[in-house]
């Protein structure tokens, strides 16, 4: 199987792609390494079954060069995106070219290569702040910031090529990523607190201490894709 994964630099995609890997697959990585660092993958630079192309998904152009000797892509696996709250409202005109425009342009690519499949990676975000918990699928969707805005976007851009086109689609809405060597500058909670509790300091916690939040290993992520 062919596989084509975008944003396969990052770190939850470069596991994703060494799964595959791991399985047999063929993978085509693209990434713009915005955030992302093909070191990542620095094992398997010489295995056969592994192309990296350097190229963002936002522009169209790229992806089509990207694809041109890919040969038959059976499954597209979208992971590509601009994530968290800051850096969406720190660049907002980039987070809606990547998460909403280089969405459409995955979409278009997949048709065109006939894949079988399309996995999008959604957020919890789109859920805004929950009505109730646990929180079912059916939840209400009202996102309240760009980055759950643009996700929302991609979903629906997703569902409209499942009903018009026929696409195959899979929309995966994660919780907190976490896992060792996840976000080199520690901006998330839970290596805030692994930091935090190496150094002897006591965890902050902000607020009164009983908000909840969702969190998943980034081999779990992985392992539910494939």
């Amino acid at each position: 199987m062919t596989v084509l994964v975008t944003g396969g630099a990052g770190y939850i995609r470069s596991t994703v792609v060494r799964d595959l890997l791991e399985r047999g697959d063929e993978v085509i990585s693209i990434d713009n390494l915005y955030r992302g660092d093909y070191t990542h993958l620095s094992p398997y630079k010489n295995n056969p079954h592994l192309e990296t192309v350097i190229a963002d998904i936002s522009s169209m152009k790229e992806v089509e060069e990207s694809l041109e000797t890919a040969g038959n892509v059976t499954s597209v696996i979208h992971l590509a995106a601009v994530s968290g709250l800051d850096r969406c409202r720190e660049d907002p005109e980039k987070a809606v070219l990547t998460n909403v425009l280089g969405t459409l342009n995955v979409l278009e690519a997949a048709r065109g290569c006939d894949a079988q499949k399309v996995i999008f990676a959604s957020s919890a975000a789109v859920y805004g702040i929950p009505r109730r918990t646990p929180i079912r699928e059916d939840h209400p969707l009202e996102p309240i910031n760009l980055y759950g805005i643009t996700k929302l976007a991609g979903e629906r851009i997703v569902e409209s090529y499942r009903r018009s086109y026929g696409l195959n689609t899979v929309i995966l809405r994660f919780g907190s990523a976490h896992g060792i060597g996840l976000f080199t500058y520690w901006e998330t909670v839970i290596p805030i607190f692994v930091k935090q509790a190496m150094e002897g300091r006591p965890l902050t916690v902000n607020g009164s201490g009983n908000q909840g939040r969702d969190y998943i290993h980034v081999l779990d992520i992985s392992r539910a894709i494939i």
